[in-house]
């Protein structure tokens, strides 16, 4: 049963996703305390998909129809929000067109896989430990099962306290969090009208370099003198 106010999720299954929440029970469990939970299993349209406001591609394994993406492109376009996962191999391992959807926004996934050459607490080569990969605030603090200030428990106990003991040893710092990253691929990402535009090297060394054209031009001005 759906609750009412409760934000909604929509899994499509048409494409032989990997990521099935009737296979990730304690998944499914845990979504359920606070969203309602809904399946595709006969492919995308944008009056399915407008309901909701999370749309997950969870590994899909065919390709998509040239209608389906324009669906999910309007759905975006419209406010909804799309999260897409897939594997090691990219498309051609997984038999997918998903990068025909994702690089009309500037991403594409490698076909390839990521290994890990130094072997720290996980020894297999694509168990890939990031340390402090993650820097955006609000998901730090998610991940960590942090509320925001103010918000308490059912018990009247501060959340990040009451799960301090069982966080790792990167639980006092807020530059960044440890994650692992299992049988992945590399994601290639454009820049952005703003970078192809701007110097991409940093402030110091623009500076470096305007100071030496200075310099040229004055030891120009000397030799015409003389």
């Amino acid at each position: 049963m759906t609750k009412a106010g409760q934000p909604s999720i929509l899994f499509d299954l048409s494409k032989r996703e990997q990521c099935d929440p009737n296979e990730f029970k304690k998944m499914q469990r845990r979504l359920k305390q606070t969203y309602n939970i809904s399946l595709a299993k006969e492919g995308l349209n944008f009056n399915d998909m407008k309901q909701h406001q999370l749309l997950v591609l969870g590994g899909p394994q065919d390709p998509f129809r040239e209608a389906e993406i324009n669906e999910i492109v309007k759905y975006f376009q419209t406010g909804g929000s799309v999260m897409v996962m897939l594997g090691e191999g990219g498309e051609n391992k997984n038999g997918t067109n998903i990068n025909y959807l994702i690089e009309q926004f500037g991403i594409s996934i490698n076909n390839d896989s990521l290994v890990r050459t130094s072997y720290y607490k996980y020894l297999h080569p694509k168990e890939v430990f990031v340390s402090k990969g993650i820097l955006n605030k609000e998901i730090v603090r998610c991940a960590r099962g942090v509320q925001k200030a103010g918000k308490k428990d059912a018990d009247g106990n501060s959340v990040a306290r009451r799960l301090m003991d069982i966080r790792d040893e990167s639980k006092h710092d807020n530059t960044g969090l440890n994650f692992v990253y299992p049988y992945g691929c590399l994601l290639y990402t454009s820049p952005s009208p703003r970078d192809r535009q701007k110097s991409r090297m940093p402030s110091s060394a623009c500076k470096k370099k305007k100071k030496k054209t200075k310099k040229n031009n004055k030891n120009k001005n000397i030799k015409k003198k003389k």
